[in-house]
Order: structure tokens, then C-alpha cells, then sequence
């Protein structure tokens, strides 16, 4: 990967016609900043969290207290009037942090853009516009390294992850994880959930399938990766014809004529179908309905049962629900967590357990991940929990080392 320093001062100064003099300049800006920074500051935090992914990423008082920080000495460095190897070797640091974690692009470009003006305002107000054409200039600069950062770590990021899915895909490493589903009631294990873990066994990390999913499709190793899941799930059903299990399933496998058939073939050899639960989506019922109807009605021939998943995320067509008529609704995670922070998530969750039992279908309230979560929903009278305060993910094989399975109780179901 090339280093920002090296060909910024032989390109980006030299380009931008950004000398000593202007260098030295721009330091005359630095006590109006300096004046105005706490108020920069405020407004800044105020901007960027009306995107919803900063609270992702400063997701708590001590991490924006250390943000906040590191951003007071930046602004402050970037009108030094010196721009050596140490400020670009910070510079870059900062862009690789940015993309290791996942953070847009454009959340880069939308906060330049509130500096950009936040500084023309100081100017403004001090009446040095003399110094506008320079501040703008050297923020151009930084904006321009940045974004080029972005384009060289994010595409090494890139072939990594492909050459990490290709690795777990050759080493057999896509695996079911299980996760008890316990009943509200007892806290005893009902069912398991199985999701798909990636074991990169060179470098004995687990991986969530989560944040690859996208890749694995554009590169066409999804249909592969599904594959390998499919196989272990149904195998383990067909070994443990006692207990039941839920398995994920996307648009994209539903309208696979060769996944629908293969998992038909597969639940025909399965001795006790009606311990299979299908989950989808509930945002799927937006693609194509009727190829999600069919499909379900062709599983319950068989006698598998259907749930909808994130249900409550904000797209369910009541008229598809009804016609579907799951035997399940897992409410969604993320209205599950707030209710602890939030009255309307308690009142949906409420009115979706009500609407449940009016429907005559059974609840299942996910990502219960902490006791004062539970304290909060045990009343509402839902019939299932599953999160980590009641049990996390586990590899498939250790199921029956853990003596896991229906009726057994779990320390958080006290």
C-alpha cells in the first residue's frame, strides 16, 4: 500500500501550488480557529449524528470524549503551518482506523463539509477573508488524501476478504453455530437457532457470516458458502430428531429453483420435518411475494413451520403476513434492545405480542442480551428469548458435549 507522505509533498503540495508562503500563512488562522474550537467542536457532534451510522461508531461517552480529543489536536495541527512526514503518517493512521472499522466514505466528506464551512464562517466573522482561499485549499488537500487512503486500504481490504472466504470455503471452515431459543416461561431450551460462522482455521479467528455476505454474492461464493451450511443443518436434524432448530433463509435461496429443490430432497429424508423452522426476513416479502408464499407452503407440506424474522423492522404488508400466517414472529433485535432506553420500543413490542396472540401465532423476542432487558419485556407475556444473556453462539459439535437440548435450563432463565 503507498504511504500518504510520499506522494503527497512530491504531487498533492506541488499540484495544489501550496508553498512555504502559504504554509506560514495558514498559521495566521490557528488563533481564530483556537478562539472558536469548543464551539466548532459542539456543532461538529451535533452534524454528524444526525447520520445514524456515528452512533455505530461513537457509540458512548468515553469514545466520543476520546474522539473529540484527537479531533481538537488535528484541527488545531492542521493550521501549524508545517506539514512534514509526522502530520501525513497521522493523517493516513487516521483514514486506515476510518476503514478498518467500516466507516463510509461519505461520512468522511459529509464532516469535511461541515468544517469547510464551520472555518469560512470564523473567517467571516473576523473579517480575514485574505486567508479563505488557503484554508479552503489546505482542506482540499486533506480531503483529497483521504479519500485516496480510503481507495488504497479499502482495496486491500477487499482482496483480504476474498482471499480469507476462499480460504474458509477450501478448509471446510463455513460452520453452524448453535444459540438456544429458551421458553419465557421456564427458561428451559425450546429450539436452537443455526448461524453461519466463518472458522478461518490458519488464523483461529470465528467470524460472524454477517459483514461478508455482500462480497460473497459479488463474487459468487454465496451459493457455495449456503450450500455447506444447509448440508450440516440437515444433517444435524437428521441426527438429533429431538430437538428443534431454526435455519436462515434469504430471498436470493428462495428464488434458487436448485436450493428450493435441493431442500426439499433434503427435508424428504428428515424423520421428524416439524422440528424445522425456516426464518425469513421480513424485509424479503418486498421482493417478490409470491415466490415467498409458494415457497412456504411447499415446506409445510412436508410439516416445517415458518417464522418471520426482524419482524417490527418496518416493512411488513400486514395482507402477506396473514396470507403466510408464520407459526413464529422473532420481534427485532434492535427494538428488543432499546426497550430499556426507549418507551415506544416497549409499546411496540407490546403491541406486536398482542397482535400475536390475536393471530394466534407465538413470539420470539431476540437479542435479550442483559437481565435489565428481560426485567422489561418479561411482563408483556411473549413465549420465547433468545440472546446472549440466556446463551451464545456454540459450534454445532458441541451440542451433545454440552448436554444441551429441549427442556434443559440455562442460568439465565432464573
Amino acid at each position: 500500500m503507498r504511504s500518504i507522505h510520499k506522494i503527497k509533498r512530491e504531487q498533492f503540495l506541488h499540484h495544489y501550488l501550496f508553498d512555504k508562503k502559504r504554509m506560514q500563512n495558514l498559521k495566521e488562522f490557528r488563533p481564530l480557529l483556537q478562539d472558536k474550537i469548543e464551539l466548532v467542536l459542539d456543532g461538529f457532534y451535533q452534524f454528524i449524528f444526525r447520520f445514524e451510522y456515528a452512533r455505530v461508531f461513537l457509540d458512548s461517552d468515553e469514545m466520543i470524549e476520546r474522539h473529540r480529543a484527537k479531533l481538537h489536536s488535528w484541527l488545531l495541527e492542521l493550521f501549524g503551518g508545517r506539514y512534514d512526514d509526522r502530520y501525513f503518517d497521522r493523517l493516513e493512521e487516521i483514514s486506515e482506523t476510518h476503514v478498518k472499522i467500516g466507516l463510509p466514505a461519505h461520512y468522511v466528506d459529509a464532516a469535511f463539509s461541515y468544517l469547510r464551512e464551520a472555518f469560512n464562517q470564523i473567517l467571516l466573522d473576523a473579517q480575514r477573508l485574505d486567508l479563505l482561499q488557503n484554508v479552503n485549499r489546505i482542506v482540499d488537500i486533506n480531503l483529497d488524501l483521504l479519500s485516496l487512503n480510503y481507495l488504497d486500504v479499502g482495496q486491500k481490504k477487499f482482496i483480504d476478504e476474498i482471499a480469507l472466504l476462499r480460504r474458509i470455503i477450501d478448509t471446510d471452515g463455513v460452520s453452524p453455530y448453535l444459540q438456544p431459543i429458551v421458553d419465557a416461561s421456564t427458561g428451559k431450551v425450546e429450539k436452537f437457532e443455526c448461524l453461519m460462522r466463518l472458522v478461518d482455521r490458519e488464523n483461529e479467528q470465528v467470524y460472524s457470516a454477517f459483514p461478508f455476505l455482500s462480497l460473497a454474492k459479488e463474487i459468487h461464493l454465496y451459493s457455495i458458502m449456503m450450500t455447506k451450511m444447509l448440508d450440516q443443518s440437515l444433517a444435524f436434524a437428521r441426527r438429533n430428531p429431538e430437538c428443534t432448530f431454526t435455519v436462515n433463509l434469504g430471498y436470493e435461496d428462495i428464488r434458487d429453483e436448485r436450493c428450493r429443490q435441493y431442500l426439499y430432497s433434503k427435508i424428504a429424508g428428515i424423520p421428524m420435518p416439524e422440528k424445522i423452522v425456516f426464518e425469513i426476513l421480513e424485509s424479503d416479502f418486498i421482493e417478490d411475494f409470491e415466490i415467498v408464499k409458494n415457497f412456504t407452503e411447499e415446506v409445510r407440506r412436508f410439516g416445517c413451520r415458518i417464522a418471520i424474522d426482524d419482524f417490527g423492522s418496518g416493512y411488513s404488508n400486514m395482507q402477506n403476513i396473514l396470507e403466510i400466517h408464520p407459526d413464529f414472529l422473532k420481534i427485532d433485535g434492535s427494538i428488543v434492545r432499546n426497550v430499556i432506553h426507549s418507551n415506544d420500543s416497549l409499546m411496540i413490542v407490546k403491541s406486536i405480542a398482542q397482535l400475536a396472540r390475536d393471530l394466534g401465532i407465538r413470539t420470539i423476542a431476540e437479542h435479550v442480551q442483559e437481565r435489565e432487558i428481560l426485567e422489561k419485556i418479561r411482563e408483556i407475556g411473549l413465549d420465547f428469548y433468545q440472546g446472549f444473556y440466556f446463551g451464545k453462539p456454540f459450534p454445532l459439535e458441541e451440542l451433545a458435549e454440552k448436554h444441551l437440548c429441549e427442556g434443559d435450563l440455562l442460568s439465565g432463565g432464573e
